[in-house]
């Protein structure tokens, strides 16, 4: 940093090229903000691809099967019809079922 004293004693063009940029670094500059306007616009024309190929395909749901889930679910029902008779009868009308 330079005190205003020192400032005020330099000459303009002293100045100028102390606080400016480096021509490399403003083509630089102008280079990557170039990219990055393509990069954007590339970025938008797959955001509306995305968009326009997702609404034309069926939404395809996930079902998985499990043939011991059934069977447990299927066990278990049967033993607790099994065992609803006992608390509301008798032994014998359980045995007889």
């Amino acid at each position: 940093m330079f005190c205003p004293k020192s400032v005020l004693a330099m000459s303009p063009d002293l100045i100028k090229r102390i606080a400016s940029e480096l021509e490399d670094k403003t083509i630089q500059r102008k280079e990557i903000n170039d990219k990055l306007v393509a990069l954007e616009a590339g970025n938008d024309l797959c955001k509306q691809y995305a968009l326009h190929v997702t609404s034309d395909l069926p939404v395809r749901k996930k079902v998985r099967y499990s043939r011991s889930l059934s069977t447990t679910s299927t066990h278990v029902s049967v033993g607790l019809a099994e065992e609803t008779p006992k608390s509301e009868g008798s032994e014998s009308d359980v045995e007889s079922s």
